[in-house]
Parts: structure tokens; sequence; C-alpha cells
């Protein structure tokens, strides 16, 4: 039931965030926009909160909780580790929360909502998806593995390349740069293909450190260029 209780709570959470944004994007903006757009919109400035009131529940689940041990020359986090292994749920709402922050800060920042409806839902995506990428280390029992395989690892890589896809379209229309097309999914699919080997010990460092490292430092990259070409798409838009 406490996963039950958990989806109730980001969906709520989602709705309630939204609509705040919604309000205040309507104050602050003369134009009227159409619902859909406020909707996707409003979707995507809840979509983090969410996800941390969605893994608040998830820690008091008995199963899903389950940590593994401490990786070895990484130290201890109070409120994150306990008794030698890691809190997962809670580093994925600290992650969450500390993304949702740094997303509202750039928003303030930027004084201007995004003018094109799917940025803000594409954006808070594509840093879940990456987040997620590297916190399934964290996890003893995931949500989603098929046969020992970290198949909720390879969504999230999937769920990036398909944000990186809609950005990728949308910049070439605007200006068209095959070369720069060609290095942005060189560098992805190469850090897709290092996060899913590594995974699947095919690749190996030959310590855990070091593999945990690899996919951190891939999820990161992937994350990163699929984040430039989304902002290349704005460029010029306010």
């Amino acid at each position: 039931m406490i996963r039950i209780y958990g989806m109730i709570g980001g969906f709520l959470t989602m709705v309630l965030t939204g609509a705040l944004w919604s309000l205040d994007h309507r104050r602050q903006n003369s134009e009227k926009s159409s619902a859909g757009r406020l909707i996707i919109q409003a979707a995507g400035f809840g979509f983090l909160p969410a996800a941390a009131v969605w893994n608040a529940f998830k820690s008091y689940d008995g199963v899903l909780s389950k940590g593994t041990a401490l990786i070895s020359t990484l130290p201890a986090v109070p409120w994150l580790t306990q008794d030698g292994y890691y809190i997962p749920c809670r580093i994925d709402l600290a992650a969450a929360l500390t993304a949702f922050i740094i997303l509202c800060i750039w928003l303030i920042c930027k004084r201007k909502n995004l003018i094109p409806a799917a940025d803000l839902l594409l954006i808070s995506v594509t840093v879940w998806a990456g987040i997620r990428m590297v916190t399934e280390s964290f996890y003893e029992t995931s949500m989603l593995t098929v046969n020992g395989h970290p198949v909720l690892r390879y969504a999230a890589c999937a769920v990036v390349l398909v944000c990186l896809a809609g950005w990728s379209v949308r910049r070439e229309k605007r200006q068209k740069n095959t070369l720069q097309l060609v290095i942005d999914w060189t560098g992805a699919l190469l850090s897709a293909a290092a996060v899913v080997i590594t995974s699947e010990k095919v690749l190996t460092t030959g310590s855990e450190i070091g593999d945990f490292a690899l996919i951190s430092g891939a999820a990161l990259l992937m994350t990163g260029i699929t984040l430039i070409v989304g902002a290349d798409c704005r460029k010029g838009v306010s």
C-alpha cells in the first residue's frame, strides 16, 4: 500500500506545484497560453518535487528501501547512509530536491518562463533520468530488474536519448549543423553504451568505485549533452 500512497502523494504534489506555477505564469505574462501548453509546463515544474515525495514514501517500503553496502573509499554520509549501507530513497529524495531548487533559481535568473511548451518537462525528465542512472547503483532491489539486469537504468538511458532526439530535430529545423549533430549523438551513444556494458560487467575497471565512477561520468556526459542541445534550441527565444 505504501507504493500506492507514494504514487498518489507524488501526483498530488505535481498537481499542486504545477497549479502554483500556472497561477504565477498567468500573473507575470499578459499573453494567454493555451490550456495544453500550461498543463505540460506545469507538469514539468511539478515533476521533480513529485519525485521527491514519491521517494519519501518509498523509504518506508521494506523492499525498495534496502540499499547496497557502502562503496569502498566513499565516505559515509549522515542520513544518506546507515550501518554501512546506503539509504537510496533518501539519496534520490535529496537529489530531486536539489535539482528542483537549481531549476527554480535558473527560472528566476531567466526572469521569463520558457516559451516552448515541452521544454520545462523535458528538462526535468532529462535531469531525473540522469540522476536515476547513477543512484540505481545504491539500490539492493530495483523497481524494475529482469534476471539481474538493471532495466530501470537502461530505461533512463532511453529517456535521455528520446529527449535528445526531440531537441535535435527542433535545433536542426532552426539551424542545420550536421557536424554538431554527429558530435552530440556520438558522445551520447558512447555514453549510453558505457553505462550498459559497465552495468552488465562486460566492461569493468576492476574495482567497484571505478565502475561507479565510469557509470556516473557517462550518465553526466549524456545528460549534459542533452541539456546543452535543448539550450541551443532556446537561443534567441525570450
